[in-house]
């Protein structure tokens, strides 16, 4: 298939042990061929074929809170080719977003994950978004807790169902409902 750059041919080869393993690789070639028809694909794009890459490995939770991450930052970054990026869109983003009250970190990171990705993908020959140091937002409002007369009027209205234990156990411990859901 022709490279990005040259126009020329280039002659790729995978081994695998198993047919199964042999059949994801063309697979992931087929797609990449597919997919990969523009010289400067959009960020979004990346995003998707990245994304796609990941869910192969990847738990269901991670990958939904990588498209998660993704339509956010998208909400907040020109869709715009890859190669047009520069580190100052980076910049405004995290700066943007840490100006609305959240916190970059995370978004950070999958922003550089997508941009590294397409370092690989030979897109790009660096990544610009790699480096940039981030602002801690402002710090948050402490949490306030709920008198005992709201914690019983919580627990009141769950009734006799099995709801009833499982707020009582997020009121005694503080758990958040995501642990909660991990417990045996």
């Amino acid at each position: 298939f022709p490279s990005h750059d040259s126009g020329e041919w280039k002659q790729r080869s995978k081994t695998a042990d198993t047919q199964s393993q042999a059949n994801a690789i063309l697979k992931k070639f087929n797609y990449d061929q597919e997919t990969v028809k523009v010289d400067n694909p959009k960020f979004s794009e990346v995003a998707k074929m990245w994304i796609d890459e990941k869910s192969l490995k990847a738990a269901t939770n991670t990958i939904n809170t990588y498209k998660s991450n993704v339509d956010f930052i998208l909400q907040r970054l020109a869709d715009i080719g890859i190669k047009d990026y520069t580190r100052k869109h980076f910049v405004d983003l995290y700066k943007s977003i840490s100006k609305s009250g959240y916190e970059p970190k995370a978004y950070k990171g999958t922003v550089n994950m997508v941009m590294t990705y397409a370092t690989r993908l030979n897109l790009i020959v660096s990544n610009p978004a790699q480096g940039i140091g981030i602002e801690r937002t402002e710090k948050k409002k402490d949490a306030t807790m709920f008198s005992q007369r709201e914690r019983m009027e919580i627990l009141k209205d769950q009734g006799d169902t099995v709801y009833y234990y499982m707020v009582y156990l997020i009121l005694k411990t503080g758990l958040r409902i995501g642990e909660l859901q991990g417990l045996h």
